[in-house]
């Protein structure tokens, strides 16, 4: 570890424990659903999050089990709000479902030619 006091930063991050899930024909599920709390809010929509986050030189990720931020210490408040409004206010819009679907398809057929994804299965 390397102290850096001229850049303070703080780090934020929430772990879920929870049993895991069986998602059966519909793997993948679960982390859809992570990425899918980034696509806006009751409050905020995506691209009115993302500006946010951008304009404090934040980054606020969600996972299937967590989710994270991280920011400058004088901006720390308002991290703490847009991973709060996140959290607890997603709208999980269909249109993030949809772009989501799309490139996991894709990703899953660009894997098919790949035989570094292939021997790992």
């Amino acid at each position: 570890m390397v102290e850096n006091n001229k850049l303070p930063r703080v780090t934020f991050s929430l772990v879920l424990d929870r049993d895991p899930l069986l998602e059966g024909d519909k793997s993948g599920m679960v982390g859809m659903v992570g990425e899918m709390m980034m696509g806006g809010t009751k409050n905020r929509t995506k691209d009115q999050l993302d500006e946010e986050i951008d304009f404090i030189g934040a980054s606020i990720s969600a996972g299937s089990t967590s989710i994270f931020a991280s920011s400058l210490k004088k901006h720390q408040d308002k991290a703490l709000e847009l991973l709060t409004d996140v959290l607890y206010n997603p709208i999980f819009p269909e249109e993030e479902l949809d772009k989501l679907k799309k490139q996991a398809i894709t990703g899953l057929a660009a894997a098919k030619d790949d035989p570094n994804a292939i021997s790992g299965v």
